[in-house]
């Protein structure tokens, strides 16, 4: 779970802090393309725990000096995060999620990557992100 020095106002708040706890920067070439407009779309802890779990996964896949990459898009009906990298393809990895996952209300989907490595989709519904924030 991320050390938050200050509450996250956004996806994009979120995704920095874990880069910065993994200490990703140290050892992958890291991308991060998420509009700091994109609003929290899920609860805090469990959102953090799951980009944590899905960075980690992503990491363990590929050797120091990968390419790893955090893109955000907002759409009328829901907002998504992907993140690829370029480690090992889907089938060969392994894939925990943490139980807080349900909470997040999100929606994931995996695909291999045309130039090698692997992306995960995290799809969260605006009708959900409605419902959490009432």
């Amino acid at each position: 779970m991320p050390k938050f020095r200050k509450v996250p106002a956004c996806l994009a708040d979120v995704v920095h802090q874990v880069i910065s706890d993994l200490e990703l920067e140290q050892r992958f070439s890291v991308e991060v393309d998420i509009p700091g407009e994109i609003p929290m779309p899920a609860p805090m802890r469990p959102l953090a725990e799951l980009v944590c779990a899905l960075t980690e996964q992503a990491t363990a896949s590929m050797e120091v000096g990968g390419e790893l990459a955090f893109v955000g898009w907002d759409s009328p009906d829901a907002c998504e995060l992907e993140i690829a990298d370029t480690g090992r393809g889907v089938l060969e990895r392994q894939c925990t999620l943490p139980v807080s996952t349900q909470l997040t209300g999100a929606e994931l989907s995996w695909q291999d990557c045309a130039q090698g490595g692997a992306a995960v989709t995290v799809r969260f519904a605006k009708q959900q992100i409605c419902r959490q924030a009432a």
